[in-house]
C-alpha cells in the first residue's frame, strides 16, 4: 500500500509543528543570550539598567553633535 494524500498532509502538519517549536526555541536562546551579554557588559561598563546605558550613549551622541558645530563655526 502507497502513501496518501491524507498521509502526506499529516506529515506536513508535523514538520510544521517541530519548525515553529524550533523557531520558539531559538527565539528563546537569543532572548537569553541576549540578556547574559547585556548583563555582562553593563557589569563592564558599571551601568546598573539599561536606562542607565542609553542616557550615556545619549550624553556621548550630544557631545559629538556640540563638537560638529564647534567646528563648523570655524
Amino acid at each position: 500500500m502507497g502513501v496518501t494524500l491524507a498521509d502526506i498532509k499529516a506529515q506536513e502538519e508535523k514538520l510544521k509543528k517541530e519548525q515553529a517549536k524550533l523557531r520558539q526555541q531559538k527565539k528563546r536562546l537569543i532572548e537569553k543570550e541576549n540578556a547574559e551579554m547585556g548583563k555582562a557588559l553593563r557589569k563592564h561598563f558599571g551601568f546598573e539598567s539599561f536606562a542607565d546605558f542609553e542616557r550615556w550613549l545619549s550624553s556621548i551622541s550630544d557631545d559629538q553633535q556640540h563638537e560638529k558645530s564647534v567646528d563648523n563655526e570655524w
